[in-house]
């Protein structure tokens, strides 16, 4: 738990230093406010942009900034994303950052759960979420505290199993910090076969990419908006 703190408290302060400005981030140029997750401080957002295998009709939940959902729309394996989000203010800056990457035709800004509902299901679902396990203090804490008992994830994974093919693919982050067999746990009480896609190692934890099947014999009916 001291290192969960310890990384909360640099994440704030990272936060807190860095102004509204336009980063450079991948290839791509990020306009980032005050109060939307900042990726080039996360290499989870690397992680995941690196090593998701994408295709077909994507959802990015959580979009932040639309960093993840901006790069997997530069690949002419994917259709369209639907880039979602409960903060208008992220869902403003995603719109502005699609735009700024000249992706803005295949990326769809979804501000509501009728709107995520209404274009699924999806090949492919994904989601950088906060993973530290502890339980957040302020708004600003959303953006990397999931939660004592990791309520966080356990939202995104049943919301991304509703919205996934049957055979579709959620590709998650986690950390060590998270406790990852219980990250594990959750994603198989949904009918999730998970595993490791990719990993890689900060002074404080590792972070991981994982791959999570639906199988394809599991159906849900989607819920109503």
């Amino acid at each position: 738990m001291l290192r969960a703190e310890i990384a909360r408290a640099a994440l704030r302060i990272l936060h807190a230093a860095s102004p509204a400005a336009v980063y450079r981030f991948r290839d791509m140029a990020l306009y980032i406010p005050r109060g939307v997750f900042n990726p080039v401080f996360a290499v989870s957002t690397a992680l995941a942009i690196s090593h998701i295998d994408a295709r077909g009709r994507v959802a990015d939940l959580g979009t932040g900034s639309g960093a993840i959902a901006i790069a997997l729309a530069k690949s002419p394996q994917v259709e369209t994303v639907c880039a979602y989000d409960i903060s208008p203010l992220a869902l403003a800056t995603a719109r502005v950052n699609a735009e700024i990457n000249r992706v803005a035709h295949k990326v769809a800004i979804c501000p509501t759960r009728k709107a995520l509902l209404a274009a699924a299901p999806y090949d492919v679902v994904t989601a950088n979420p906060p993973y530290l396990p502890l339980d957040p203090r302020d708004e600003k804490d959303k953006n990397w505290c999931a939660g004592r008992h990791l309520e966080a994830i356990r939202e995104i994974t049943a919301q991304a199993t509703h919205i996934l093919k049957p055979g579709g693919t959620l590709y998650i982050t986690a950390s060590t910090l998270t406790d990852m067999k219980q990250a594990a746990k959750i994603l198989a009480q949904h009918g999730l076969t998970p595993k490791i896609k990719a990993c890689t190692t900060t002074p404080l934890d590792h972070i991981c990419l994982i791959e999570a099947h639906k199988t394809p014999q599991l159906r849900h009916a989607l819920p109503k908006p």
